[in-house]
């Protein structure tokens, strides 16, 4: 997912969504984390913009 510019996060209580988008605002990615993968999720992308 190199990609990635924007990310967005959508918390939850037992699971939290995470939208991934390029330069040009397209979606690409949604990911259905657990409140304890989302660090190591985050750890895997390059530096990015992110709005909660």
């Amino acid at each position: 997912m190199s990609n990635v510019v924007t990310i967005g996060v959508d918390l939850g209580k037992s699971v939290s969504k995470i939208h991934c988008a390029d330069r040009v605002g397209q979606s690409f990615a949604l990911k259905k984390l657990r409140p304890a993968q989302i660090g190591g999720f985050l750890r895997t992308l390059s530096q990015c913009l992110s709005k909660s």
